[in-house]
Formats: C-alpha cells, sequence, structure tokens
C-alpha cells in the first residue's frame, strides 16, 4: 500500500498521524471496490475505468487513472480524456451503544484512449 501523504499534529504531547492510501491495481472481480477495470476494443484502442476509495480525492484518483492508461500503452503516451463520476453508497454501521447510517460517494473516471505509436 502507497502513502498518499501523512500528516503530523502533536496535541499535548501526543501525536496524530492522518494518512490517506491509495492503492494501485485492478478492481476484484464481481466487486464493486476500488481498482482499475480496463478492456481492448481496437488496435491501441482501450475503454479504461478507475474508481478510488472512500478516501481518495477526484485528483488522486484522475491520477491512478493515468497511470493505468499509461501502462496499457506501454509508456508511449495516449490520447484521450476520461470522465468524472461516482458511486454512491449507503451503509449501516453498529458499534456498542451506537448505530448510524453513512453514505458517501467513491470517485471515478472512465474513458477511452488511444496509444501513441
Amino acid at each position: 500500500m502507497a502513502f498518499k501523504g501523512v500528516v503530523a499534529a502533536s496535541l499535548g504531547g501526543a501525536v496524530l498521524l492522518l494518512a490517506g492510501c491509495a492503492s494501485y491495481g485492478p478492481m476484484p472481480e464481481g466487486t464493486e471496490s476500488s481498482g482499475y477495470r480496463d478492456k481492448r476494443i481496437g488496435d491501441n484502442k482501450y475503454w479504461v475505468f478507475y474508481r478510488g476509495d472512500v478516501y481518495d480525492t477526484s485528483s488522486s484518483v484522475l491520477a491512478l487513472w493515468e497511470k493505468r492508461a499509461n501502462d496499457l500503452c506501454g509508456g508511449r503516451g495516449y490520447s484521450g480524456t476520461p470522465v468524472e463520476g461516482a458511486k454512491h453508497y449507503t451503509y449501516q454501521s453498529y458499534a456498542p451503544g451506537s448505530y448510524g447510517t453513512f453514505s458517501g460517494k467513491l470517485v471515478q473516471f472512465e474513458g477511452e484512449i488511444t496509444c501513441n505509436n
């Protein structure tokens, strides 16, 4: 797991670390979790999709989409622009003494690319 950034703050001698994690890898089959999916749609053409996790920003997910696009093209570069979207979610959580319904969104990008020759 790679760290996007770490912020440390000292509060009365205690240190609080806030870290956001961005992982680069395929989306596990049969899930809607974070990661990439792609499909070859022609000679040097691909459809690329990347979804972040709950801690990822638009800019971090876009960087991961661009990394996947570049990897598919073997580092030769590409043309194509992704479209930003989001997967909205709601879940219920229970812990002793508390219960709540939480919702949010997972940032995602998708688009077609053409690899440079």
